[in-house]
């Protein structure tokens, strides 16, 4: 189909669009025209961007949709082996235990269990100061057998009830760090994990461990640095009762590390430690 356009001026209205005719006679198409009429018209522009709108807010309500789930995968390179270490000890699966009651609201259990895959099966392993025990559970569902010490039995409660609740055994004892004695080349791995004690009963806790270690034994240890006070999201009221990697790379003589760092992170265990964090970390094995 053409259209002809005549040799004289005239004005004409399509769509919101003005044509004025040529001043010499020419034929256009049809679907050309067309073109022109859609492409020059702000009638029809607009129309066009309420469609597009419309589509995005649609695709925008479905993104938000719930429930939904999504996965996101990163992966990271570093030299730091504390980092390469530390940084995933947080990151595991989902346990069963993570739905009881007791342990609700309570994120980031079972920090530091990955760093102990090298423990045999049946292995001996002692925790330090465990507390409430997830630690200890997770490794004793493992097939560990597990000593957790701790001087507050209103805890060692609440690791019997998680152990039962687990389907797993676990030996306790209750009694202050002060008077309990590690028995020499006993333990495949000693835990420490928010292990703060007076100085001097540190550094004679931490030479026991050194021989409370078989040869190959493995001790993992995790604690505030001092200049945590300025932080102000958990730990010990005074510097004392924190550590440096100076200080235990003193106090683990007898063993080698692998890991000896001072480093911020980010810290979401139970409700007395949140947020972000100054700690060290430190990890070595008995030759």
């Amino acid at each position: 189909m053409k259209a002809i356009l005549f040799p004289l001026s005239f004005g004409a209205w399509m769509g919101g669009l003005v044509f004025h005719a040529a001043t010499h006679a020419a034929s256009i198409s049809f679907e050309d025209l067309w073109v022109k009429v859609r492409t020059r018209s702000p009638e029809l522009g607009a129309q066009v961007s309420r469609v597009d709108a419309a589509q995005q807010a649609s695709t925008r309500a479905d993104l938000h949709w719930a429930p939904k789930l999504f996965v996101d995968g990163r992966v990271f390179s570093t030299n730091d082996p504390g980092m390469n270490l530390f940084s995933n000890l947080g990151q595991r699966a989902i346990q069963a235990s993570d739905f009881l009651p007791d342990l609700l609201n309570q994120p980031g259990t079972h920090t530091f269990f990955t760093a102990l895959v090298g423990i045999p099966k049946g292995g001996r392993v002692l925790f330090l100061a465990e507390g409430e025990g997830r630690n200890a559970v997770f490794l004793a569902g493992k097939g560990h057998s597990v000593l957790a010490v701790d001087q507050s039995s209103v805890g060692l409660n609440k690791l019997h009830r998680l152990a039962h609740e687990m389907g797993v055994r676990i030996e306790t004892l209750c009694c202050d760090l002060a008077n309990f004695q590690i028995e020499v080349a006993r333990f495949d791995a000693i835990v420490s994990i928010w292990c703060h004690v007076p100085i001097e009963l540190r550094r004679k806790l931490h030479a026991d461990c050194v021989q409370g270690l078989k040869s190959g034994g493995v001790l993992i240890l995790e604690a505030y640095h001092p200049k945590q006070l300025n932080y102000r999201t958990g730990g010990p009221p005074t510097a004392e009762l924190m550590m440096t990697a100076q200080d235990l790379n003193r106090e683990f003589l007898g063993l080698n590390p692998w890991i000896s760092s001072e480093r911020e992170r980010a810290v979401y265990e139970g409700t007395h430690h949140v947020g972000l964090s100054l700690v060290t970390q430190w990890a070595g094995m008995k030759p």
